[in-house]
């Protein structure tokens, strides 16, 4: 008697992004055009009255961009955007793509690095699942179709819900591995680099992105000032050269530590990522460890 067993394989090749880019992005310009065309500005406004009105703004500026994925023009109207003006005025989709030109030449830029780092080029992919509402404007559509192809990408998966669905099938596989009655294997990378802040709030990278997992990496550190007691690391997420443009995702502090001039404390840093994308930090300092556990997305 033979078994066979089917083992569904995933990896991923190379993951690319903007992390601070999304359709709120597209909103907000939406409020700046619709602000222009009428020749009015908030800035006058007190500030709580400044936010009830963009809020006002935001909300029809939202309903406008859903409207030009499926028309070239729509009516805006706002009344009392500012306590007795209005805004009554009429967007084109051109207009609109326009003024998200810039984003998408970020968007084809991002493409293209995809493409550096996975090693492949257009011809080898299948399929291109669109995801988030964003994928619905027109343009953005045409741009995917130009680079890739129009027979390739493919747009049955409901945008707003794939990512959420896609994710509980596997947390569900994560938590039990054997839900779908057949053995995955699923491959995973690191989607952003992972360090620390340093002097002068510069983020300090140990592990890329891109980096398969599950991995590992250590790097030494030391003090900046003499005599220090504690120190507090904080490890963070992003692409930024500078920490305040990166996402803060743990803290770990560690006390007693033996006074030493500058220089001369050695402080050892390990990153572990596993392939469930769970950053474990060890911290070795004077004969101390400190770990911490981190979750990042």
């Amino acid at each position: 008697l033979i078994h066979f067993i089917v083992i569904l394989f995933f990896e991923f090749l190379s993951t690319c992004g903007y992390d601070r880019l999304c359709g709120m992005d597209f909103d907000e310009f939406f409020v700046q055009l619709l602000l222009e065309k009428s020749e009015l500005s908030l800035e006058q406004l007190p500030e709580i009255e400044r936010r009830k009105s963009r809020l006002k703004l935001l909300e029809r500026a939202i309903e406008a961009k859903i409207t030009l994925s499926a028309t070239k023009e729509t009516d805006v109207s706002v009344p009392d955007v500012i306590p007795g003006q209005h805004i009554d005025t009429k967007v084109t989709r051109p207009e609109f793509e326009n003024l998200i030109q810039v984003y998408l030449n970020k968007i084809e830029g991002i493409i293209e690095k995809l493409w550096a780092t996975a090693n492949i080029s257009p011809s080898d992919v299948d399929r291109v699942i669109l995801a988030g509402g964003s994928s619905r404007i027109p343009c953005m559509k045409t741009l995917l179709w130009d680079l890739i192809g129009e027979d390739k990408v493919y747009g049955n998966a409901n945008p707003l819900l794939c990512v959420a669905e896609g994710a509980a099938m596997y947390a569900a596989y994560l938590d039990d591995r054997e839900v779908f009655g057949r053995e995955l294997e699923i491959r995973t990378r690191t989607c952003h680099a992972l360090g620390v802040a340093t002097m002068g709030g510069k983020f300090e990278v140990i592990i890329p992105a891109n980096l398969k997992t599950p991995c590992q990496r250590k790097k030494l550190f030391t003090t900046s000032v003499d005599n220090v007691t504690d120190v507090n690391i904080n490890v963070y997420q992003g692409s930024a050269a500078l920490v305040k443009d990166n996402t803060l995702i743990g803290t770990l502090s560690i006390a007693g530590l033996p006074q030493r001039i500058r220089d001369e404390l050695d402080i050892w840093v390990t990153f572990k990522v596993s392939e469930e994308q769970s950053l474990s930090v060890l911290i070795e300092v004077a004969g101390m460890r400190h770990t911490g556990v981190f979750t990042f997305t």
